[in-house]
């Protein structure tokens, strides 16, 4: 990707009872050079434990003890995300406003981030959903990321 437009590509883990961020990673690209961050979420025991035999649990496999292990603290990953937004002439992924963008307010307004500043940050930026394109290029197949990586290739 040869471009001078600032590109991030968001994909979010979570458990859904209750629906809890268990990992944010981005990629950032600009310029063919392309920043990664993968950051996993540590929860004190009082407050959130993954499923281990939860149905989330099948896709995500992030168990309690390696969370615990390579985890931080939701509020330094939400700060170093919105510091990460400034910049960003476009965000995309795979069904991100009803489930990435969902979870990461969700999240930030529990951190403070959210109402202080990342929902004026992120009303600025435009968000592409591939899953949203592809239904409406392509009605009536199926429009998960597995699906349409078939379609295509």
């Amino acid at each position: 990707m040869n471009s001078d437009k600032k590109i991030m590509v968001i994909d979010t883990e979570y458990d859904i009872n209750p629906k809890r961020m268990l990992a944010l990673s981005y990629l950032i690209c600009q310029n063919n050079i392309i920043l990664e961050k993968i950051r996993y979420v540590k929860y004190s025991p009082e407050v959130f434990r993954v499923d281990e035999n939860g149905e989330a649990f099948k896709y995500h496999n992030l168990t309690n003890k390696f969370l615990d292990k390579e985890g931080e603290s939701i509020n330094t990953i939400m700060d170093d995300f919105e510091k990460d937004l400034e910049g960003i002439d476009m965000i995309i992924g795979q069904n991100i406003i009803s489930a990435d963008i969902n979870i990461i307010r969700k999240e930030s307004i529990g951190t403070l981030n959210w109402y202080d500043s990342l929902r004026d940050k992120l009303k600025k930026i435009p968000i592409y959903d591939t899953m949203v394109s592809f239904r409406e290029k392509n009605p009536g197949e199926k429009s998960s990321l597995d699906s349409i990586y078939k379609f295509l290739f």
